[in-house]
């Protein structure tokens, strides 16, 4: 059970986590996209994921990219692309995490 002082410190401020180890292409060793969801439940207001690592080629990125944008877009229900500050606080304010790359 969280305390009302927890509740009332997340839902009064914008809960900032910079970086949500998604699973990226063709590898299993993040975390599956459903946690995303866990993240708007515990009131997180802004997360941001990785579409390739270091080692990952220009067409490995490419493709990163237009996969975790397809994930983003699939749930406008619960994410928000941030593009802007102003994206972050609109997901704030409607009870939608604002997910960055």
């Amino acid at each position: 059970m969280i305390s009302e002082t927890t509740q009332r410190f997340w839902n009064e401020n914008i809960v900032w986590d910079m970086l949500f180890p998604l699973d990226l292409l063709n590898q299993s060793y993040g975390c599956p996209p459903k946690y995303l969801e866990h993240y708007v439940d515990a009131g997180v207001t802004f997360t941001s994921i990785s579409f390739a690592e270091d080692a990952s080629d220009l067409d490995y990125a490419v493709k990163g990219i237009a996969s975790q944008r397809k994930l983003i877009h699939s749930r406008p229900d619960l994410y928000i692309h941030a593009l802007t500050m102003d994206d972050v606080l609109r997901a704030k304010a409607e009870g939608k995490l604002a997910v960055g790359m």
